[in-house]
């Protein structure tokens, strides 16, 4: 579990304009944890139908696009950044 964690940490430590190609995927469970406890993240708008979520929190600007796959209990990294502001309006630009 470590191992995962420490990648995820990386990926959300990188500016969105050096973020690599690589997605983080890790049981969902262990994803929340992480975002919440390591970054305190927290869903934007998150409904039961949707599998795809943005993580955010307007105190740090940092964000992450998380997928989730409900038949296999995983999720993943697509994308993250910075400059997240309350209503998305930094993501576009964190994300170019």
């Amino acid at each position: 579990m470590k191992p995962a964690i420490l990648t995820l940490a990386t990926l959300l430590a990188v500016p969105a304009s050096m973020a690599t190609a690589d997605v983080i995927c890790m049981k969902s469970d262990e994803m929340e944890a992480a975002l919440i406890d390591w970054y305190q993240l927290s869903p934007v708008s998150w409904t039961s139908t949707e599998e795809s979520v943005i993580w955010a929190s307007s105190d740090t600007g940092v964000w992450a696009l998380v997928d989730y796959d409900g038949k296999t209990g995983m999720s993943c990294v697509l994308d993250q950044g910075e400059d997240w502001t309350d209503g998305g309006a930094g993501m576009l630009s964190a994300s170019n």
